[in-house]
């Protein structure tokens, strides 16, 4: 039994070695993503999703400026009430939430507004590009703490450190378990 209990602890302590791991490598991921569309203010893409950095308050308490938007091209058949697009408007892209569905003669047309302004705006479907589908809080502590190039370099290397440091310790253990099991003269 007293065999047991160790064993737990060193599952348990492997278990949240690696769930810290998988968050460092998140928030890594997160920095990498964020740096880049707010260095070069460009929408990045990958696995069918696209993301950027907002730099308008006009959607705020929802999504605040310098959240991470993550949105998917959909049809218009696929945006419903009370979604929120990513429109064109004068070649600007804006974010927006879908008050009121018209058809008329055909056309589809939108009643949008932020949910920080007060009036409505009618677009047309073509104009909307995607719907949103997530955001990443920006206002967050901890992940605004790890937005700096300094900090998120300072993170890699830790990360590299810390591997490098694992890898010497089970070298050496491996080491004085070679020297045990070698036979005396």
């Amino acid at each position: 039994m007293k065999t047991a209990r160790p064993k737990k602890k060193l599952i348990l302590k492997t278990i949240l070695k690696k769930i810290l791991l998988l968050i460092l490598i998140l928030i890594v991921a997160y920095n990498l993503i964020y740096f880049v569309c707010s260095l070069f203010h460009i929408k990045g893409s990958f696995l069918g999703r696209n993301f950027f950095v907002t730099n308008s308050n006009a959607m705020e308490p929802t999504i605040s400026e310098k959240d991470l938007v993550i949105t998917k091209k959909v049809k218009a058949d696929n945006i419903k009430k009370d979604d929120v697009v990513l429109y064109t408007r004068s070649g600007e892209e804006r974010l927006a939430r879908i008050m009121y569905i018209r058809e008329n003669k055909g056309v589809t047309s939108y009643l949008i507004k932020g949910d920080n302004n007060r009036y409505l705006q009618e677009i047309l479907a073509s104009d909307v590009k995607a719907k949103v589908i997530d955001t990443i809080s920006g206002g967050k502590i901890f992940i605004t703490m790890f937005r700096s190039k300094i900090s998120t370099f300072f993170i890699i290397t830790y990360a590299i450190l810390l591997a490098r440091y694992k890898q010497r310790i089970k070298l050496k253990n491996q080491q004085r378990k070679n020297l045990r099991q070698r036979p005396q003269i």
